[in-house]
């Protein structure tokens, strides 16, 4: 594949994914869950992003006690999944080489649809977690930004 299509390829899918992070992330973390930091082969880490360490950012400024772990443990899971999914989708968009723009539509489309199945299971994991927190945990996540680090307010950092 050329240089430059592979430029457009990596353009137009880091436009599709940044749009399902803002209508998605702790998309990232946080109500939206984990976004990926980059767009190429070892971006993700490369960016430092870390879901663990985001994680336990986001543990640690909501205070979870240990009768929340359970719900704690049930989000974190789902958002370590989904940042899994994320890099596996990224690693396949690296690794095909669609011929023709069809096929690169086709795929992102595909991406699209399991970047928002992804999205609903993580904001249902959230939204148990939301509601045994208590007031003060409330208002500590809601002021820390509604989809996490990866989406607005992205105050898990």
């Amino acid at each position: 594949m050329k240089r430059a299509t592979k430029i457009a390829v990596a353009v137009g899918l880091a436009l599709g994914i940044g749009t399902a992070v803002v209508v998605a992330q702790p998309y990232g973390m946080g109500g939206g869950a984990m976004m990926g930091g980059g767009m190429g082969p070892g971006m993700m880490g490369g960016y430092g992003y870390n879901v663990e360490d985001r994680l336990a950012a986001q543990k640690s400024a909501l205070k979870i006690t240990p009768e929340q772990e359970d719900a704690w443990k049930a989000y974190a899971d789902v958002a370590k999944k989904q940042s899994d999914a994320m890099f596996a989708q990224h690693e396949a968009m690296w690794k095909s080489a669609p011929s023709s723009s069809a096929e690169r539509y086709e795929l992102h489309s595909k991406f699209l649809a399991e970047r928002a199945q992804q999205h609903t299971a993580l904001s249902t994991a959230y939204k148990s977690l939301y509601a045994i927190l208590t007031p003060e945990q409330r208002a500590a996540a809601d002021q820390r930004g509604g989809y996490g680090p990866r989406g607005p307010g992205a105050g898990w950092r």
